[in-house]
């Protein structure tokens, strides 16, 4: 299958356009889009939204925490973002959540992928830093024996790190009766130059195989830190033993792009 081996190609372009620039939040981003392109080009968008905090930048031992959701006719992703600046020398991203398709739309037949990407700038100590990335998670047995998966990258500062998994990977270990099938990928740590304002951005890009029927979820966390050897990496069940303080200066603010996205572009692909 030709589409399962894209996403490392087509995630070239992603840096391209993903440059770092000065994120007025913490910013989760979630695409349904028609093709494999990360990031989605505008005529094959399907739906899209975003969810944002007000943390545009996040200080020296400040976290940001973003529960978000995005749901449509298609497909549903909730979870919660975390964000973590320890002093200005260790910085994480961490980002959790299930994706879960509910139907498979007519107008798509050969599946839809979903796109999803966090971004935080940290204040940080300028110098050479070395950042691991993660992606882990488990799927329901009915990807077995298609192409549904997930693939995933963290960026920092725009350059990104080797792409984790790909999509057919919930495949192994598979079995029947919706027992749940797992993968664990982790690479680095990878060197970066950083300055006194560094971005981390983590995508992840879904994709749902019609063959799979509607009901698949995977469910994942993923991201990548700035680590510290001594230090477990923060997640919402542990940031009160890190001595932080929450750096959210408003509530969260939500937005949604609809029928109007779905709309251009069918007439697009109609043209």
């Amino acid at each position: 299958m030709l589409k399962r081996f894209l996403f490392p190609v087509v995630l070239v372009a992603l840096g391209m356009v993903s440059q770092p620039q000065q994120a007025h939040a913490t910013l989760v981003t979630a695409v349904e889009c028609s093709v494999n392109i990360f990031p989605c080009p505008a005529p094959f968008i399907i739906d899209a939204g975003f969810r944002a905090n007000g943390v545009g930048l996040l200080g020296p031992n400040q976290f940001a925490a973003l529960p978000f959701v995005f749901n449509n006719a298609d497909v549903v992703f909730a979870g919660n973002i975390l964000t973590v600046d320890l002093a200005g020398i260790n910085i994480y991203i961490w980002g959790g959540g299930a994706a879960t398709n509910l139907r498979n739309n007519p107008l798509f037949p050969g599946g839809f992928y979903l796109d999803v990407a966090i971004s935080e700038n940290y204040v940080t100590a300028p110098g050479v830093a070395l950042f691991s990335e993660f992606n882990n998670g488990t799927c329901t047995n009915n990807t077995i024996g298609t192409a549904s998966g997930v693939a995933a990258s963290l960026g920092v500062n725009g350059a990104f790190m080797p792409v984790m998994g790909n999509f057919g990977d919930c495949v192994a270990g598979g079995a029947p009766g919706g027992v749940l099938t797992g993968f664990n990928f982790a690479g680095g740590p990878f060197p970066f130059g950083i300055g006194g304002i560094t971005n981390l951005t983590a995508v992840a890009q879904f994709y749902f195989d019609p063959f799979g029927g509607i009901g698949q979820s995977i469910d994942l966390p993923w991201g990548e830190q700035f680590p510290d050897i001594n230090l477990d990496l923060p997640n919402p069940d542990n940031i009160g033993s890190f001595g932080v303080t929450d750096g959210a200066p408003e509530p969260a603010t939500f937005a949604m792009i609809g029928g109007a996205l779905c709309l251009l572009a069918f007439r697009r692909r109609r043209k």
